[in-house]
């Protein structure tokens, strides 16, 4: 059996790696894409700030390393946060 085909909703033409299901506006992508390709992919599979819960992309990404785990975070504001409970972070990206 084939699987469903997936929505096309939203802006058409914008082709890129598979996201994690979060709609990205255009600026958003474009944002994105400022970050090295292989990180781009990564951020765009992660799709949202695990502080803010917003989308990544609103500026280029801040990439982050605690507890041994490398994950994105929509600004820099955010990176404090991480730094006083990373562990609170990190198990908000593994209920995804």
């Amino acid at each position: 059996d084939a699987a469903p085909a997936p929505s096309k909703e939203g802006a058409p033409g914008l082709e890129g790696p598979k996201t994690s299901g979060v709609e990205f506006s255009p600026d958003e992508i474009a944002n994105i894409k400022k970050l090295p390709p292989d990180e781009a992919e990564v951020a765009l599979k992660q799709g949202v700030c695990p502080v803010s819960d917003e989308n990544l992309g609103m500026d280029v990404p801040v990439k982050v390393t605690a507890e041994g785990r490398t994950f994105y975070l929509c600004c820099k504001s955010c990176e404090e946060a991480v730094t006083k409970d990373p562990k609170k972070y990190i198990a908000k990206l593994d209920k995804k």
